[in-house]
């Protein structure tokens, strides 16, 4: 009997000898593992930021509970990240009253503006006299195909209504994205590690990194992974399969002519968006906050009649499709015929000011007060 123990004991002590190497090794020997950066930093929104994590399962998110500051000569912003990985105050799991969320890239998430003179913040405002709570899940870098793939995410906040909110840079950066996914780690999500029944076992890096290698090489790749895969393939189809990443990313345009193709590659997410959301009774609102192509300025962000012409092929794919969709074009348009010595967008940075958030709030919750919610 107490050869048996000893026996149990050896074996057991072995085992915690090769974990605890096996855990020393992968530490100092494997990239790719989860490190959370120091809080309040003041960096540049237009390098690399160091709170953004980048994984193929969301394409990228913030790190909880972090805190910096985005600065720039002419503004000095802060960002408080809650929990959950957004530019939002914490919210329960759990909505005691209707939930409508808002999603959509660093205009939705407010760069350059505090997050109070944000305009999801001014709808949060006007609606909650209608006892609708209002959250702002906007991030940086975020189109179409961030939104689809991350779908599973908001439906885990267990909204009423989703506002996806679309930008002119939206029909490029779909594409962006899908080049870069399968360049990117695996698994690196926080969220996993935070939110999972296990996840005091990932705090430790060697599970971290044996999840990373089965998800890698033995999950099969789900239905919307499958059409980012296939719209790769048509993207370079279009683009007579002569894509170049790193040329396209610098870029980031196309040729008026290639609108319509462009869009009918990004038209599987909006499918994809409204069949899902759909199947869960979710109301779906999409709004247009594209001012770039309508602004009087020079614009510097590709081909100004390519983001014109996939706008009004997104207008016209919503109205076929009965779905809730608002353009805010004329909000520019007006703002220059009275304002025509004024900027729209922050000097030098091209994302709207406090003024034009204003604009965006009062008009988009005005439109969402004439449903029923």
């Amino acid at each position: 009997m107490k050869l048996k123990i000893f026996y149990i004991f050896s074996v057991f002590l072995i085992f915690i000898f090769f974990f605890l190497f096996g855990e020393i090794l992968t530490r100092f020997l494997i990239t790719g593992i989860i490190k959370y950066p120091e809080n309040a930093k003041v960096i540049d929104p237009y390098a690399p930021n160091p709170y953004i994590i980048s994984f193929q399962q969301r394409f990228h998110s913030h790190y909880p509970n972090v805190e910096y500051t985005q600065s720039r000569a002419n503004y000095s912003v802060k960002y408080k990240i809650n929990s959950r990985g957004f530019r939002e105050s914490e919210f329960a799991s759990e909505p005691e009253k209707k939930r409508l969320i808002f999603v959509g890239d660093s205009v939705v998430e407010g760069h350059g503006v505090e997050y109070e003179n944000t305009f999801v913040n001014l709808v949060k405002n006007k609606l909650k006299e209608k006892n609708i709570e209002v959250l702002n899940l906007g991030i940086q870098g975020a189109a179409f195909s961030f939104h689809a793939l991350n779908l599973d995410r908001f439906f885990t906040y267990k909204p009423n209504a989703i506002v996806f909110c679309i930008t002119e840079n939206d029909w490029v950066d779909d594409r962006v994205l899908e080049l870069s996914k399968n360049k990117l780690p695996v698994l690196e999500n926080p969220y996993l590690f935070e939110e999972s029944n296990f996840r005091y076992l990932f705090h430790s890096k060697l599970i971290q990194f044996f999840y990373f290698q089965y998800y890698s090489f033995h999950r099969p790749k789900s239905k919307l992974e499958k059409l980012i895969l296939s719209n790769v393939k048509a993207f370079e189809k279009l683009m007579d399969n002569q894509v170049d990443l790193d040329l396209y990313t610098e870029h980031r345009t196309m040729d008026s002519k290639k609108a319509s193709g462009n869009f009918a590659i990004s038209k599987v997410y909006f499918q994809y968006i409204i069949e899902e959301c759909k199947k869960r009774n979710i109301q779906i609102f999409f709004v247009n906050l594209s001012y770039m192509a309508y602004t009087l300025k020079p614009y510097r962000h590709g081909n100004k009649d390519f983001a014109i012409a996939s706008n009004e092929l997104a207008k016209t794919y919503f109205s076929e499709n009965k779905i809730q969709y608002l353009d805010l074009k004329d909000i520019v348009q007006n703002f220059y015929r009275k304002n025509p010595k004024d900027e729209f967008y922050i000097i030098n940075d091209d994302h709207p000011t406090k003024e034009a958030h204003a604009l965006f709030g009062e008009r988009i919750a005005s439109w969402l007060l004439t449903f029923n919610l």
